[in-house]
């Protein structure tokens, strides 16, 4: 079904972007160049390290 691909690509790129700012943040050693120069918000990119720091 067209629908449920559509929810599954968009749940992989979500989670695809999360791991490319958590990713940069780690390489660059700056967590706040990386929220900004990828458009996310503060509040959500301490939220996806919290996350990815608890369960990887």
């Amino acid at each position: 079904m067209m629908i449920k691909k559509t929810k599954e690509i968009a749940a992989y790129l979500t989670y695809s972007k999360k791991l490319q700012v958590l990713k940069y943040a780690k390489e660059y050693g700056n967590n706040s160049i990386a929220y900004k120069f990828f458009g996310v918000k503060k509040s959500t990119f301490y939220k996806w390290k919290k996350a990815y720091d608890e369960h990887g």
